[in-house]
C-alpha cells in the first residue's frame, strides 16, 4: 500500500513538473503575468473564474447578469465551466491571474496524467507511459491552445481518461460497471467542452462497436452526466436575453475561417492550414513524426494487433471528422465539378442541421491522445529504457513542429487609471477603443473589470459588434473611429461617412459613468478618439496609459 502510494505520488510530481516545463513563462511569474497571447481569448477566459465567484458572493447562479452587455445585461453560461467552478475558490484567495496560471498548469498535468494511464490501459511498461506523456503535454496542440488561451482546448485529461476506461473495460468480465466508468469520463469531457465530448463520444464508440451488449452503459451514463451543462449552453444561444448569439448561418460564415488542411496533422516547421497570425491566434494538430514513428511501430510489431488497429482505426474517425464538411488543401476548398468536396462531417450537419460545430479541429483531439497511447507501446517494444524517447517527442512537439514555445503570456498589472474608480460601484465603465483591428485585445476590458466590479458595455469577445450600446449616436461616433475587421466595419454602416457628435447625455441615458481611453491599446486611433471626446465631454485627467472621463462630474 504505501509503496503504491509512494509509486503514485512520484508519477504526479513527474506530472507537474512535465507541466511546469510546458506552461514555465507564466510559471516563474505566476502573480505578473498570464499565461497567453494578449491578443487573443486568454482575458475573457481568465475572467471566468471571478464570474463565478462574484455571482457567488451576490448570491446567484452565473446565469444573469449585467456585469457584461450592459446596461442591459442578459444570460451567459460560460465557455468553461470547470473552470469557472474551481477556479472561483482559488480567485478568493490567490487572486484571478495566479489562479489562471495554477489551472492552466494543472490542466496540463491532467492531460499527461490521462495519456500515461491510457499508455497503462494498452499494456505499456511504467518507463515507456512517460513517452505518451510527453507526445500529449508536449504536443504543438497544448502549446497553441495555450497560447491561444482557450483553456476548454487545453483541458484534454477528461479525454484521455475516458480512453484509458475504455481501454479497461474491453478486457474487463462482461459486465456494465466498467462501462459506467467510461460514461463518466465522456460526460467529463463533454462538461469540459461539447466539442471534447463528441470527440470523446465517436472515438469511443467506434472502439467499443464490439461491445455493444454493455456500451450502452456508457452511453447513458455520460448523456446523464453531461445533459445540465449542455441543455444550459444551448439554452443560452437560443434564448432571447443571451449574450453570447449563435446565428444558424455561423457554421458557413465560419467554414473558411476554421478550415482544417489534411497536411496540417503531418507538416512540422508552423505549417497552418489558415494563416490566422493577423487575428493572433495558433492552431496546430501536428501529431508528431517522432510519436507517429514510434506509434507505428507499436502497431505492427505487435504479436496481436487487431485490439490497437482498432484504436488506431477510432483516431482516424477523429481526423476525418476534424477535417469539416468540405475538403480543404493549400488555402482553398477543393471542388469537383464546381461542388466541394463533401467530407462525412457535412453528412453528419445534413442529418442534425442544428449541431453548432464551427471549430471541428477540435474533434481531432482523441486523434493525438491514441497517437501518444500507441507511441508509448512503440517506444516499450525498442527497449527497456522506453523513456530516452522522451526527450525526442517533446522535442519535436515543441520545436520542430514549429509551435509557440515558450508559451506567450500577457501582462497581469492593472491600469492605474482603475484606482481611481469606487470598486464595485455604481455607473457603466466605457473602456476604449471599442476595437484593435483584427484581434481580440479588447477583451482585456473583462480582465480589468475584476478589480472594478463595474458593469461594461460588451460581451465577452469585446468589440463594437458585440455592445447593445450601438443604438446610441454617440457610441457609434467613437466606435467608428477604431480600426476592425473590413466586413464587419462594412456590417456596422460605417463607411458611410461622417459619424455624429459624442454627447455626454447620450451617453449618462445608457447608465455610463466612467469613459476610458486606453491610449497604447491602438496609437492609429488614439488622437481621433481623444480629439472626439474632448469636443463632446471636455477635457479628461491623464492617469498612466489613460485617459479617464467621469461623466457625473462637471465638464
Amino acid at each position: 500500500m504505501i509503496d503504491t502510494l509512494r509509486a503514485r505520488g512520484g508519477g504526479l510530481v513527474g506530472h507537474l513538473l512535465l507541466a511546469l516545463l510546458i506552461t514555465g513563462p507564466a510559471a516563474l511569474r505566476p502573480t505578473t503575468t498570464l499565461l497567453g497571447s494578449p491578443n487573443v481569448d486568454v482575458w475573457n477566459h481568465a475572467w471566468g473564474p471571478w464570474y463565478f465567484l462574484a455571482s457567488a458572493r451576490a448570491g446567484k447562479l452565473p446565469w444573469e447578469t449585467t456585469l457584461l452587455a450592459a446596461p442591459d445585461g442578459g444570460v451567459l453560461w460560460f465557455i468553461d465551466p470547470l473552470l469557472g467552478l474551481f477556479g472561483a475558490p482559488l480567485a478568493a484567495v490567490i487572486g484571478v491571474a495566479a489562479t489562471w496560471n495554477v489551472m492552466m498548469t494543472l490542466a496540463v498535468a491532467f492531460g499527461s496524467y490521462g495519456a500515461w494511464r491510457f499508455a497503462e490501459a494498452l499494456g505499456a511498461p511504467a518507463p515507456a507511459r512517460w513517452v505518451a506523456s510527453a507526445a500529449l503535454a508536449g504536443s504543438a496542440w497544448l502549446s497553441c491552445e495555450l497560447h491561444n488561451g482557450i483553456s476548454e482546448a487545453v483541458n484534454l485529461g477528461p479525454m484521455a481518461l475516458a480512453l484509458a476506461f475504455t481501454a479497461e473495460a474491453l478486457n474487463a468480465p462482461p459486465g456494465a460497471r466498467p462501462w459506467v466508468k467510461v460514461g463518466l469520463g465522456v460526460g467529463l469531457a463533454a462538461i469540459v467542452s461539447p466539442y471534447l465530448g463528441l470527440a470523446t463520444g465517436v472515438c469511443v464508440l467506434v472502439r467499443a462497436l464490439g461491445a455493444w451488449r454493455w456500451a450502452w452503459a456508457a452511453a447513458l451514463t455520460a448523456v446523464a452526466l453531461a445533459a445540465p451543462t449542455i441543455m444550459a449552453l444551448r439554452a443560452q444561444l437560443q434564448h432571447p436575453f443571451g449574450i453570447i448569439k449563435h446565428p444558424p448561418e455561423m457554421n458557413a460564415m465560419l467554414a473558411a475561417h476554421n478550415a482544417v488542411d489534411p497536411r496540417a496533422f503531418l507538416a512540422p516547421l508552423g505549417f497552418r492550414s489558415v494563416d490566422l497570425s493577423a487575428e493572433g491566434f495558433e492552431h496546430s494538430p501536428y501529431l508528431g513524426l517522432v510519436a507517429l514513428a514510434l506509434g507505428v511501430w507499436g502497431v505492427v510489431g505487435a504479436e496481436r494487433r487487431g485490439a490497437l488497429l482498432a484504436w488506431a482505426a477510432a483516431g482516424l474517425t477523429c481526423a476525418a471528422l476534424a477535417l469539416g464538411p468540405y475538403l480543404y488543401w493549400d488555402g482553398a476548398f477543393v471542388e469537383v465539378s464546381g461542388r466541394k468536396l463533401m467530407l462525412p462531417w457535412a453528412f453528419v450537419q445534413s442529418v442534425i442541421p442544428g449541431l453548432a460545430i464551427t471549430h471541428p479541429l477540435r474533434l481531432a483531439a482523441p486523434t493525438l491522445a491514441v497517437t501518444a497511447a500507441l507511441a508509448a507501446l512503440g517506444a516499450a517494444r525498442l527497449g527497456p529504457r522506453a523513456w530516452i524517447f522522451v526527450a525526442p517527442v517533446l522535442l519535436d512537439g515543441l520545436l520542430f513542429s514549429g509551435a509557440p514555445w515558450p508559451v506567450t503570456v500577457s501582462p497581469a498589472s492593472i491600469p492605474a487609471v482603475y484606482a481611481e474608480i469606487p470598486a464595485g460601484g455604481e455607473g457603466v465603465v466605457l473602456d476604449l477603443p471599442t476595437d484593435a483591428g483584427t484581434t481580440m485585445s479588447t477583451s482585456r476590458y473583462l480582465y480589468y473589470q475584476t478589480a472594478h466590479g463595474h458593469p461594461i458595455p460588451y460581451a465577452p469577445d469585446a468589440r463594437a459588434a458585440t455592445s447593445p450600446l450601438l443604438r446610441r449616436a454617440s457610441f457609434r461616433a467613437l466606435a467608428a473611429l477604431c480600426r476592425r475587421r473590413a466586413d464587419e466595419q462594412t456590417s456596422l454602416g460605417f463607411d458611410g461617412g461622417p459619424q455624429d457628435d459624442v454627447r455626454r447625455g447620450d451617453l449618462t441615458a445608457e447608465g455610463v459613468r466612467y469613459v476610458i481611453l486606453h491610449r497604447e491599446m491602438d496609437p492609429h486611433v488614439t488622437p481621433g478618439l481623444r480629439a472626439a471626446l474632448e469636443a463632446g465631454l471636455g477635457p479628461g485627467v491623464e492617469i498612466g496609459d489613460a485617459v479617464l472621463w467621469d461623466l457625473n462630474a462637471a465638464p
